[in-house]
């Protein structure tokens, strides 16, 4: 059950398609500069897979859902992700969790 008030902490995993990594990472870095400058984000930090350099995770916290929701709607997101989506080889994993302690 998600706790509204409480903190929030997204981890969505994607693969890359063979080639496209770079363009990636810059599709990324703008996301991630201009989301780290919305209210109520706590951390937005990209990581690889130590196994696998195609396979990328975004870790992102935020203060409540309501933060998350909003950040849904800004215009970097609604811009920058479908760019993404398009060099993801296969649908992307996302776990969102509140905090408990």
């Amino acid at each position: 059950m998600m706790k509204w008030g409480a903190k929030m902490k997204v981890v969505l995993k994607r693969l890359i398609k063979e080639g496209h990594k770079d363009t990636a990472v810059t599709l990324y870095r703008e996301l991630i500069a201009e989301s780290r400058k919305e209210a109520g984000c706590i951390t937005y930090e990209l990581y690889e897979d130590t196994k696998q350099a195609n396979l990328i995770a975004m870790i992102e916290e935020w203060e409540d859902i309501k933060a998350l929701e909003a950040h849904k709607q800004t215009v970097h997101v609604r811009r920058l992700v479908p760019l993404i989506d398009k060099i993801t080889a296969e649908k992307f994993e996302m776990e969102m969790y509140s905090r408990i302690v």
